[in-house]
Protein backbone atom coordinates (compact mmCIF):
# COMPACT_ATOMS: atom_id res chain seq x y z
CA UNK A 1 0.00 0.00 0.00
CA UNK A 2 1.41 3.38 -0.94
CA UNK A 3 1.45 6.42 1.34
CA UNK A 4 -1.53 8.27 -0.21
CA UNK A 5 -3.78 5.21 0.13
CA UNK A 6 -2.45 4.59 3.65
CA UNK A 7 -3.38 8.16 4.65
CA UNK A 8 -6.86 7.83 3.23
CA UNK A 9 -7.43 4.44 4.87
CA UNK A 10 -6.30 5.75 8.25
CA UNK A 11 -8.53 8.82 7.90
CA UNK A 12 -11.53 6.66 7.05
CA UNK A 13 -10.70 4.27 9.89
CA UNK A 14 -10.97 7.21 12.30
CA UNK A 15 -13.85 9.13 10.69
CA UNK A 16 -15.81 6.27 9.04
CA UNK A 17 -17.54 8.33 6.32
CA UNK A 18 -16.33 11.60 4.82
CA UNK A 19 -16.73 13.61 1.67
CA UNK A 20 -13.94 13.54 -0.87
CA UNK A 21 -13.11 17.18 -0.11
CA UNK A 22 -12.89 16.47 3.64
CA UNK A 23 -10.54 13.57 2.93
CA UNK A 24 -8.40 15.77 0.66
CA UNK A 25 -8.15 18.40 3.41
CA UNK A 26 -7.22 15.91 6.11
CA UNK A 27 -4.73 14.11 3.85
CA UNK A 28 -3.20 17.47 2.82
CA UNK A 29 -3.83 16.59 -0.80
CA UNK A 30 -5.29 18.44 -3.76
CA UNK A 31 -8.90 17.57 -4.49
CA UNK A 32 -8.27 16.16 -8.02
CA UNK A 33 -5.45 13.97 -6.68
CA UNK A 34 -7.56 12.65 -3.80
CA UNK A 35 -10.48 12.03 -6.15
CA UNK A 36 -8.32 9.98 -8.53
CA UNK A 37 -6.90 7.91 -5.66
CA UNK A 38 -10.34 7.33 -4.14
CA UNK A 39 -11.80 6.11 -7.43
CA UNK A 40 -8.85 3.71 -7.84
CA UNK A 41 -9.43 2.48 -4.30
CA UNK A 42 -13.11 1.96 -5.09
CA UNK A 43 -12.16 -0.09 -8.16
CA UNK A 44 -9.90 -2.21 -5.91
CA UNK A 45 -12.81 -2.84 -3.52
CA UNK A 46 -11.17 -0.97 -0.63
CA UNK A 47 -13.75 1.80 -0.28
CA UNK A 48 -17.33 2.54 -1.20
CA UNK A 49 -18.39 5.84 -2.79
CA UNK A 50 -21.97 7.02 -2.50
CA UNK A 51 -23.80 10.23 -3.26
CA UNK A 52 -24.72 12.15 -0.12
CA UNK A 53 -28.42 11.73 0.69
CA UNK A 54 -28.59 15.41 1.73
CA UNK A 55 -26.53 16.97 -1.09
CA UNK A 56 -26.33 15.31 -4.48
CA UNK A 57 -23.19 17.27 -5.34
CA UNK A 58 -21.22 15.57 -2.56
CA UNK A 59 -19.64 12.12 -2.80
CA UNK A 60 -19.06 10.29 0.47
CA UNK A 61 -16.40 7.62 0.99
CA UNK A 62 -16.29 4.81 3.52
CA UNK A 63 -14.15 1.72 3.93
CA UNK A 64 -15.44 -1.66 2.84
CA UNK A 65 -14.91 -4.81 4.92
CA UNK A 66 -12.20 -5.78 2.40
CA UNK A 67 -10.56 -2.39 2.94
CA UNK A 68 -10.59 -2.86 6.71
CA UNK A 69 -9.01 -6.31 6.31
CA UNK A 70 -6.30 -4.93 4.02
CA UNK A 71 -5.57 -2.07 6.41
CA UNK A 72 -5.26 -4.48 9.34
CA UNK A 73 -2.79 -6.63 7.39
CA UNK A 74 -0.68 -3.59 6.58
CA UNK A 75 -0.82 -2.34 10.17
CA UNK A 76 0.31 -5.75 11.44
CA UNK A 77 3.21 -5.83 9.00
CA UNK A 78 4.49 -2.36 9.97
CA UNK A 79 3.87 -2.58 13.71
CA UNK A 80 7.46 -3.73 14.36
CA UNK A 81 8.84 -0.78 12.43
CA UNK A 82 6.54 1.56 14.35
CA UNK A 83 7.70 0.16 17.69
CA UNK A 84 11.35 0.52 16.72
CA UNK A 85 10.83 4.12 15.57
CA UNK A 86 9.34 5.12 18.92
CA UNK A 87 11.71 3.03 21.03
CA UNK A 88 13.08 5.02 23.96
CA UNK A 89 10.46 7.78 23.76
CA UNK A 90 8.25 8.39 26.76
CA UNK A 91 4.48 8.78 26.49
CA UNK A 92 4.93 12.51 27.18
CA UNK A 93 7.45 12.84 24.34
CA UNK A 94 5.14 11.03 21.93
CA UNK A 95 2.26 13.27 22.99
CA UNK A 96 4.43 16.36 22.41
CA UNK A 97 5.51 15.04 19.00
CA UNK A 98 1.89 14.46 18.00
CA UNK A 99 1.01 17.99 19.10
CA UNK A 100 3.83 19.43 17.00
CA UNK A 101 2.75 17.37 14.00
CA UNK A 102 -0.83 18.60 14.39
CA UNK A 103 0.46 22.17 14.43
CA UNK A 104 2.51 21.53 11.28
CA UNK A 105 -0.54 19.99 9.62
CA UNK A 106 -2.61 23.06 10.47
CA UNK A 107 0.10 25.30 9.04
CA UNK A 108 0.18 23.23 5.85
CA UNK A 109 -3.57 23.60 5.43
CA UNK A 110 -3.22 27.39 5.54
CA UNK A 111 -0.69 27.23 2.70
CA UNK A 112 -3.45 26.01 0.38
CA UNK A 113 -5.58 29.13 0.93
Amino acid sequence: MDVPRWRIMMILMEQHRLSISEIADQAVSKLPTATKILYRMRDQGLIELITSPTDGRVTLASMTPQGRERLELVRESVSGIFKRCFQGLTAAQIKRLNGLLEQLHGNMLTLRD
